[in-house]
């Protein structure tokens, strides 16, 4: 048991690179090969270093303990800094794809997904036994990149998590339209130079300082918006790769939906998605959440109690056993019409669809349903499992604890449970 003395005594991640991306990594923390191996891919600004806290989290959570797990989460092509010295005999040596990727080559939307496909196909070389499983994991645009690898490396997944993805029509969402002109290389070009050469010129703690009162981050994501800003080529390669996003991910192409449905269907993989509740994330809005979810056969399911979520409660005592927190949203005019029926207001805000409708978001504790319940109702036992645990193959599972877009910035560790329950439930249960 060398190898899991090792593991266990490592500061971990371990930083490296592959393929001239940098990669993070987790190595099993048995001496014999992984029984799971989860492929991270990032969404767009495309640092894995966003999502330690969360991928620790999965490495060390109770429900995969005494598995073993090895985790990859690999950044985006020039997206990040590499380490100084390293070589690979296909892509190069670290300099050389720093300095190439620093002028845009190699970075494109397509590119990075040929890189994901070529790291897929170098842990099925080192893995090729059928005892270890890989899930492959992907948020926001990386979801969408998830998709595209398994649709060219069917046989090699066997699990695939879709974290508040954008699958489709990424060009007409809120968020897009607030950033295409900076998606547009002349205008980057013209405006950004002079603040990324000052802000480079700042050391390091003065950088994350400034980025801190600028965007709330935590120090862990100040370090990460710390290292873009300062990686030559890198805000550009993000902003150039997002303009391609909006033009490239519109209506599911038949042929990824056909892939996503014979992987379920006759291959026996998993596919689990996870959203935000309601509208409340610009980049995946209700109505393509409900054409991808239509789309791709996705049946509803919610998450066992005993995860003990603690998301938006997190500050207070949280919901009482036996219960769940679900955010309500409502009209104004819904409101004026009948204010009895609508809970306490003290803690609710209020936003602006992108119809110019005004909604206010409140947080209600309910009573478990019996399809929530941890225990399968009696007398109904067969349809309550059926929706809790989501015997369907391909499943969604809307947010209920109030998890934003960019969960990793404040709710890593409930993103970690979800996953790592999952990842239990599919591929290590002794049914599956």
């Amino acid at each position: 048991m060398r190898g899991a003395s090792l593991a266990s005594s490592l500061a971990l991640p371990l930083t490296t690179a592959f393929g001239g991306a940098q990669t993070l990594w987790w190595p099993s923390p048995t001496s014999s090969p992984p029984r799971v191996v989860l492929l991270f891919i990032p969404g767009n600004p495309g640092l894995a270093s966003y999502y330690i806290d969360f991928l620790h989290a999965i490495y060390t959570s109770k429900h995969l303990s005494g598995v073993g797990i090895e985790i990859v989460a690999v950044s985006h092509r020039g997206h990040a800094p590499l380490p100084r010295v390293g070589t690979n005999a296909v892509w190069g040596d670290n300099a050389t794809n720093a300095s190439q990727a620093a002028r845009g080559w190699g970075t494109s939307l397509s590119d990075q997904v040929r890189h994901k496909i070529g790291l897929l196909d170098a842990i099925k070389r080192q893995y090729p036994q059928e005892g270890t499983k890989v899930v492959v994991v992907g948020h926001s645009i990386g979801a969408w990149m998830a998709g595209e690898v398994l649709k060219a490396r069917p046989d090699a997944v066997d699990g695939l998590h879709l974290l508040f993805p954008t699958m489709a029509w990424i060009g007409r969402t809120p968020n897009a339209r607030r950033i295409k002109i900076l998606a547009n290389r002349a205008v980057t070009a013209a405006v950004l130079p002079v603040p990324l050469v000052v802000l480079s010129l700042l050391p390091l703690w003065a950088l994350v300082w400034v980025i801190r009162l600028l965007t709330r981050q935590p120090t862990a994501a100040a370090l990460a918006t710390a290292e873009l800003l300062t990686t030559p080529g890198a805000v550009y390669n993000a902003l150039t790769m997002a303009g391609q996003e909006f033009t490239t991910v519109q209506a599911l192409e038949k042929p990824t939906v056909d892939a996503l449905h014979a992987f379920t269907t006759e291959r026996g993989g998993r596919i689990r998605s996870y959203w935000a509740a309601d509208e409340t994330d610009a980049w995946a809005p209700g109505w393509i959440r409900s054409q991808v979810e239509s789309t791709l056969s996705l049946q509803r399911v919610h998450l066992p109690p005993s995860l003990g979520l603690s998301g938006a409660s997190r500050k207070s005592e949280g919901p009482r056993r036996g219960s769940h927190v679900r955010t309500r949203s409502f009209s104004v005019s819904e409101y004026r019409s009948s204010p009895g029926s609508i809970p306490d207001l003290r803690h609710a805000k209020a936003m602006r669809r992108p119809n110019g409708e005004i909604v206010i978001e409140a947080q209600v504790v309910e009573p478990s349903s019996e399809s929530e319940s941890d225990e399968p109702t009696r007398g109904n036992s067969e349809r309550a499992a059926q929706y809790h645990y989501g015997r369907a193959r391909a499943t969604a599972t809307h947010c209920r604890v109030g998890m934003p877009h960019a969960f990793c910035l404040d709710h890593s560790e409930d993103m970690a449970s979800i996953v790592a329950h999952w990842i239990a439930h599919d591929h290590l249960a002794s049914s599956s």
